[in-house]
């Protein structure tokens, strides 16, 4: 049963975390964010992870969001 606590800055900051550590770079790197709930603050949070891991990534990828369900929220 879904019980609220939705943290998409702790999902970015895996994925970034993998990209930093990978072996090999691909031309097309995207990280798809998928929720069907809200994360007051995760704006700005990922900024700042976006921020920190600014000169250990040197490649180029894309962030996607995607919400489902009726109470997402699509800001």
């Amino acid at each position: 049963n879904a019980s609220g606590g939705t943290d998409i800055a702790s999902g970015v900051n895996q994925a970034l975390e993998i990209i930093r550590q990978r072996k090999v770079e691909n031309s097309v790197t995207s990280i798809l964010i998928l929720s069907d709930g809200l994360d007051d603050g995760a704006e700005s949070k990922v900024k700042n992870l976006l921020h920190s891991f600014s000169g250990k990534i040197k490649s180029t990828f894309s962030i996607n969001t995607f919400g489902y369900g009726s109470d997402h929220d699509p800001k």
